[in-house]
């Protein structure tokens, strides 16, 4: 009987906590009841190389008015194409990493001599990727498919370059990055961050305030 009663007393007591408890969820602000969730934290920008300075003749001009090719009619294996060139998005991913690599940047140079028939789409399978190489109006060009979209970018001064048609300017692909460098007597930089964002990188390394250039 003694541990009957015992028991009950147990009972009445957790009754008397779980009505308290609720109360006090019930009459708290939200904001206290929830202050113990962790804090978003700030977004970070990314770990960069220095930016690399090009000489006036390595660049290309941001009034340069020079023409994007026709994307190719047919792929590798004699599949009839209906692309359209992707002008907005800035070419990012496997691909450009690729392209990015020491290796690849020294026998593009090779292939360009290879390939000199003006306005022959030649394709080339390289790491679970097939490229494609034109040489138009005397320029180089690059260019893969990604779905219904075909990306280009331009081969100059050992370099792949890409015209931002939202900011006007001509940027050069540095070690996994799109760079835009001005016209002045003392260089200044931008670099185009993956979320469409440039920001301001001096020669040292370091930056300034975000930039108002933006991608759309």
């Amino acid at each position: 009987m003694r541990d009957v009663h015992k028991a009950m007393g147990i009972s009445r007591s957790l009754f008397k906590w779980m009505f308290w408890f609720q109360l006090l969820f019930a009459y708290l602000p939200l904001h206290f009841v929830f202050a113990f969730e962790p804090v978003p934290e700030p977004a970070v920008t990314p770990c960069l190389p220095k930016p690399q300075a090009l000489s006036p003749v390595e660049r290309i001009s941001d009034k340069s008015k020079i023409r994007i090719p026709s994307p190719p009619r047919r792929y590798v294996n004699g599949e009839v194409l209906h692309l359209t060139n992707e002008l907005h998005e800035a070419p990012l991913g496997s691909p450009m990493r690729i392209l990015g690599q020491a290796p690849v940047i020294h026998e593009v140079p090779n292939l360009n001599r290879r390939e000199h028939q003006p306005g022959k789409y030649r394709w080339h399978p390289y790491d679970a990727w097939n490229y494609c190489h034109l040489l138009s109006g005397g320029r180089h060009w690059y260019g893969w498919r990604t779905g219904e979209k075909f990306h280009w970018v331009l081969w100059k001064s050992g370099r792949f370059w890409w015209r931002d048609p939202q900011a006007k300017r001509w940027l050069y692909f540095d070690r996994g990055y799109w760079w835009w460098q001005g016209s002045q007597r003392a260089p200044t930089f931008e670099v185009l961050l993956e979320d469409g964002r440039y920001r301001v990188c001096h020669l040292d390394g370091n930056f300034e305030d975000e930039s108002p250039t933006r991608q759309p």
